[in-house]
């Protein structure tokens, strides 16, 4: 399987810190369930100014520990969610329906990533 956590990726925001790149990752792995839920809310509930907001914080957080593809696929989220608030009323529905269609896609991405943090890193939840 491909792997989700770029280790460079991860040193260089660790300032090279084997210890720090450890304790980024639980933080982020011990964070995923809320993070998660709160995403599935959002949407359910339609609220994309807030689903914009924690899938841009998903977005920073998942860059800093090396989750380059998981940061990509929220970023495009994220850009789709600022679009339907800003952007032209005819185009709304198309951002939606991307958002729609990616969220799951993304949120497998992020789940990939947590057990990866899990088998090849030993991080567990905190």
């Amino acid at each position: 399987t491909e792997e989700q956590i770029d280790l460079p990726t991860a040193m260089k925001y660790c300032g090279g810190m084997e210890m720090m790149q450890i304790k980024f990752l639980t933080v982020f792995v011990s964070r995923h369930q809320a993070v998660h839920e709160q995403l599935e809310k959002d949407l359910a509930d339609m609220n994309i100014p807030d689903y914009t907001t924690h899938v841009h914080a998903l977005k920073s957080t998942s860059l800093s520990i090396g989750g380059v593809k998981l940061s990509e696929a929220a970023k495009a989220l994220e850009m789709a969610g600022h679009a339907i608030q800003d952007g032209p009323e005819e185009e709304r529905e198309d951002y939606l329906s991307y958002i729609k269609e990616n969220h799951g896609p993304t949120m497998e991405l992020y789940q990939k990533l947590i057990d990866e943090a899990k088998t090849r890193f030993g991080v567990e939840p905190q």
